[in-house]
């Protein structure tokens, strides 16, 4: 499929119908493994969402946050503009 077209509804209700309670269910496992590996009360960890990374106006903001925190990685160096 070309990701630029959308699907017929009628696609998108059969595939809802059968798939998307168990894709949601998958998707709770995985946020569910990564939290559990994480210090739960260790308040330096940030959240990034894809919608402020991808928004005109956020976007710039999150992604020197985004730096900032990986930077602080040993191993990691972060590129000066």
């Amino acid at each position: 499929p070309i990701h630029s077209e959308r699907a017929p509804v009628e696609a998108w209700v059969e595939w809802r119908d059968k798939f998307a309670e168990n894709q949601v269910m998958k998707y709770g496992k995985f946020v569910d493994y990564w939290m559990e590996r994480f210090d739960k009360f260790n308040k330096d960890r940030p959240i990034f969402s894809y919608e402020a990374l991808t928004d005109d106006i956020q976007g710039p903001e999150e992604a020197i946050r985004m730096t900032q925190f990986l930077a602080q990685s040993k191993g990691v160096v972060a590129i000066e503009e």
